[in-house]
């Protein structure tokens, strides 16, 4: 009696092949995730230090300096509609400067009085004059308060 040549490739063959082949390839995108998310993990530093007071109050006193020179030549009674528009302008391009720069903790009573106040300013030229010459007399007061704002002769 003739044995049957087995045949090499029956189903079990073919299936633990192909188990293999989907194990490997998952332990390869594994290794392969693990190397590449390893040194950006290493590499991010865990803290910022916050700057020092000089350091802020230099940034500060730059990017709020046009808005002040602007702020203080305003004319409440006979302002247009071109000047004020303008004048938005400014004011948001100096509230995005200054929500991105970084605060000491000493600062943020200051930093916020900044922002706020060029919210207001955003506000009051919406409306009328009164309002324009209330957030100017604000404006004069704040600046009183952080004497530090103004640039230095």
């Amino acid at each position: 009696m003739k044995l049957k040549n087995p045949f090499v490739f029956n189903e079990f063959t073919v299936l633990g092949l192909f188990a293999a082949v989907v194990f490997i390839g998952l332990l390869i995108v594994l290794v392969s995730l693990f190397w590449l998310r390893a040194p950006l993990v290493s590499t991010v530093p865990s803290t910022v230090a916050a700057p020092t007071l000089i350091e802020y109050r230099t940034e500060t006193r730059t990017v709020v300096s046009p808005f002040l020179n602007q702020a203080t030549t305003v004319d409440s009674e006979n302002l247009s509609d071109e000047a004020r528009a303008a004048m938005l302008d400014l004011i948001t391009a100096t509230q995005e400067r200054l929500l991105r720069i970084r605060v000491p903790g000493s600062e943020r009573e200051a930093h916020l009085a900044f922002v706020i106040l060029l919210d207001q300013w955003s506000q009051a030229l919406g409306g009328s004059a009164a309002e324009v010459e209330s957030v100017l007399d604000r404006t004069v007061e704040t600046v009183q308060r952080y004497r530090w704002i103004l640039p230095s002769e």
